[in-house]
Parts: C-alpha cells; structure tokens; sequence
C-alpha cells in the first residue's frame, strides 16, 4: 500500500502531513507546501516507497492526486546510495596552430 502524504490548509498557513512522519510541516503559501510535498514524495519514491500526494484547497475540495511509483531500479539505499555520476573524459590540450606570420604569400 502506497505511503500518504497530504497538503493541506492549516490556518493563514499551509501544511505538509503524512502517513511516515509523526509532525507537520508549515509553510506560509501553498504553493512552497506543494513543492516540499512533491520534493519529499520524489526522495521517497527513489527509495523505492510509492507515494500518494493529495492536494486540497481552502476550502476542503481536492486540487489534486499524483503519484509517484517507486524506482524501476530497486531500493537506491540499498544498493549504498545513488549511482556514480557518469565519468566524463578531458578532452586533449588543444595545440597551437602554426603561425602564418612572416610565411611567405
């Protein structure tokens, strides 16, 4: 069963709330409560945790339902963290060009 988390108003403020945490999470706009919801239903999702992100309004109504699978590549904890960034090659010195200066026409 996936793992709830909820956006949700909370007076003047907005709260962040799940199912994983025991505390809420307040910010003073809905739109900087959305984007921590959806930042930590991303990280646990890349943990391998379905998430389930509803929405509300002000006044109650769902603004929305998201969810995020987990990875197709299994538990990234598990496997010691994520993968290591691609190593990206040098390119070689770029050598002068012979000067045309003082070269016959």
């Amino acid at each position: 069963m996936p793992s709830q988390i909820f956006v949700e108003p909370a007076g003047e403020a907005w709260a962040v709330r799940g199912d994983l945490f025991d505390n809420l999470m307040i910010y003073p706009t809905g739109a900087s409560a959305e984007q921590a919801a959806r930042e930590l239903a991303h990280r646990l999702a890349d943990a391998g945790e379905p998430v389930v992100l509803e929405i509300k309004l002000r006044d109650g109504a769902r603004a929305g339902r998201f969810l995020f699978p987990p990875r197709l590549d299994g538990d990234i904890a598990a496997r010691g963290g994520p993968p290591p960034a691609a190593r990206i090659a040098t390119p070689p010195p770029i050598s002068p060009r012979p000067s045309s200066a003082g070269a016959p026409p």
